[in-house]
């Protein structure tokens, strides 16, 4: 038998050498674009639902602020108020038309009668547009891990099948080396069950989860800051919209670019290119706040803080994947999505701060992304080019997690 497996392995190396992906990455690719096209459609929406109008006068009195029409409106001075807007969002009258995403529940949230209902069917077309992503199929290594052979053997002749490459020996030399596969997981790690103290199971382990817990949602707080309060820029919100979408796709190629054909450009030059740029952009919207320029710096700044903190999202999703364990790699990508979501809810209502001073939240914001640079300088490694770990670190070096 030893020499039968080394013959096998001489043919395949390993399970990965099975995995000729080509036409079924591109098969994948375009499913994980269409689920994200469907999540940005609902981010989307957001942004021109909740644009507020401006009330620039009510019964012949200007008004300048929300503040000064909510005092007229309560001493009963205000029955007729002029509204200024580029288009009718729900602060005025329910949304007629729903974005393209998740487009049956959005149909229904666009006739709701009041906020309760509206954010009822909001809700459903989130599950709705989370639930393309169930379409794409587990990788067969993470289906060996989990003991799902049989699942894991029909995956690898779909992807022969679909390369092209499949031959009438393929299924037997196929079973003998999930069967190896299947042994050596057995041996690494029996019943093995993860949970997310698993992502802290050592010293080193624990520092890069509690960074990247924190990291994301610094990296989310600018960027769903400045996205939801859009209406605030100067020109049409619907160019803007424009710009920022045409300006994420051009960085974002350019640095796929770099990363492709310059070794020293890694993950954490592109978090520290973005991370810096952000800064020096909020910084410089402080510094013009109260000048002539203050409309086109605003435009440009909050054009580019958008930008960077999409291509950061990128740059540090590929960092946990690279970083975590294949045991724990998919718990790791659950749990900074969610810390992603809590900077996204919490980070619109910044800009309340701005009644106090109107460069508050922005000072706030540069706060959380000096935070979040300087700890990821200090705890997160490079991890371009450096080789996947599949199992976790040996029990004896392990602080939690050990009877698993």
């Amino acid at each position: 038998m030893m020499t039968e497996n080394r013959q096998i392995k001489t043919k395949f190396k390993s399970l990965d050498d099975l995995i000729e992906l080509r036409w079924y990455c591109i098969l994948i690719l375009i499913m994980a674009e269409t689920t994200a096209f469907i999540s940005m459609a609902n981010v989307t929406l957001m942004v021109f639902a909740g644009a507020t109008p401006t009330v620039i006068e009510c019964d012949n009195i200007t008004i300048s602020s929300c503040h000064e029409y909510e005092n007229l409106k309560n001493a009963s001075r205000c029955s007729n108020p002029v509204l200024e807007y580029q288009f009718e969002s729900v602060q005025v009258e329910t949304l007629i038309i729903s974005s393209m995403g998740s487009a049956l529940f959005n149909l229904i949230a666009s006739y709701s009668s009041n906020l309760f209902y509206f954010a009822l069917w909001r809700f459903f077309a989130g599950i709705f547009a989370g639930g393309v992503s169930v379409l794409l199929e587990e990788s067969p290594r993470w289906l060996v891990q989990k003991g799902r052979i049989e699942e894991a053997r029909r995956l690898l002749i779909k992807i022969r099948k679909i390369d092209r490459l499949y031959s009438e020996n393929f299924e037997k030399d196929l079973d003998e080396v999930l069967r190896i596969e299947a042994e050596k997981e057995e041996d690494a790690e029996n019943d093995k069950k993860y949970t997310f103290i698993h992502l802290c199971c050592t010293w080193k382990m624990l520092g890069q989860t509690a960074t990247f817990l924190v990291g994301f949602i610094c990296s989310s707080m600018p960027m769903y800051a400045l996205l939801f309060n859009m209406e605030k820029l100067s020109g049409s919100i619907y160019w803007n919209g424009a710009i920022i979408g045409a300006t994420r796709w051009i960085i974002n190629i350019t640095v796929s670019l770099a990363d492709y054909k310059l070794q020293w450009f890694g993950r954490k030059m592109s978090v520290t290119l973005s991370t810096v740029i952000t800064l020096i952009c909020l910084a410089e919207i402080i510094v013009f706040m109260k000048t002539e320029l203050r409309g086109t710096v605003l435009s440009i700044g909050t054009n580019l803080i958008i930008s960077m903190c999409a291509q950061l999202f990128l740059s540090k999703y590929l960092i946990v994947n690279e970083l975590y364990p294949t045991a724990v790699r998919n718990l790791a990508m659950s749990a900074v999505s969610i810390m992603c979501r809590v900077g996204a809810m919490f980070s619109p209502q910044l800009f309340y701060l701005s009644d106090i001073a109107e460069w508050i939240p922005y000072a706030v914001l540069i706060g959380f992304q000096f935070v979040d640079l300087l700890i990821f300088s200090l705890f997160i490694p490079e991890t371009k080019g450096v080789h996947l770990e599949n199992h976790l670190p040996p029990k004896h070096e392990r602080i939690f997690g050990k009877s698993n």
